[in-house]
């Protein structure tokens, strides 16, 4: 779901500043706080780290960049689904359909969804609400492996909620780190993005940091940015 629209002449690349961290100096493990007072705000340990990066709008040769060479891939489907904010009949029925398109689009032969987001852009907000989660600001992996140890440009970094903890990689700066974008996605269009990749030998990608940020081509009177983030496991026969 996208409330954006393509801007003609739109630039090739855009230059803004993107969020990268590093691991705590003291050697402490990494972590994120969730909804650590009333205004439901995160608090974390580690250093964020800023550079001004370019990164290039692919919507014009999306089709080069797939799931098994980069980690994303650009799709186009139409949904008559409009119910995004009823969380009920979005596992009852957006669910379903979209499992059966995974599995057609990927070929895999079980997809399990397990989770989903709301992400709704409202500026000056921080934290979440029953309703919507901002979109993450800061570049991250959504998985880790369970061996929890660093690899090259990622760390692990605790994530502590009231009722649980999970995981994520936190991302440290590389010169060689190549960014793309779609500018204006529109609503018949999805991307699928791999968080995590069993296979290890090379020979396709294994995870995709990501982030979002802010374009500085968007019209003044745009919409917020507003979309619905599902995650799933996916097996091959």
């Amino acid at each position: 779901m996208s409330t954006t629209t393509i801007l003609a002449g739109a630039d090739a690349t855009v230059t803004v500043p993107l969020i990268y961290q590093l691991p705590p100096s003291n050697g402490e493990h990494a972590y994120i706080k969730s909804e650590v007072d009333e205004k439901k705000d995160f608090q974390w340990n580690f250093v964020q780290d800023k550079h001004d990066i370019q990164i290039e709008n692919i919507h014009g040769n999306k089709q080069l960049y797939t799931l098994k060479n980069i980690g994303f891939q650009i799709y186009n489907c139409s949904t008559k689904f409009t119910a995004f904010h009823d969380d009920k009949k979005v596992q009852e029925e957006y669910y379903p359909k979209s499992t059966e398109l995974i599995k057609e689009l990927t070929g895999v032969s079980c997809v399990i969804l397990f989770d989903h987001t709301h992400h709704l852009h409202q500026p000056g907000e921080l934290g979440t609400s029953p309703d919507h989660c901002q979109p993450a600001g800061q570049i991250h992996v959504d998985q880790t492996m369970a061996t929890s140890i660093a690899h090259n440009d990622t760390f692990p970094v605790m994530l502590i909620y009231p009722d649980h903890e999970g995981e994520t990689m936190g991302v440290k700066y590389n010169s060689k780190h190549q960014w793309k974008y779609v500018c204006g996605l529109m609503p018949n269009e999805f991307v699928l993005i791999k968080c995590f990749n069993s296979i290890q030998d090379g020979s396709v990608a294994v995870y995709t940091p990501h982030t979002s940020f802010t374009d500085p081509t968007t019209p003044v009177d745009a919409p917020p940015q507003e979309s619905i983030e599902l995650r799933a496991l996916v097996f091959y026969d």
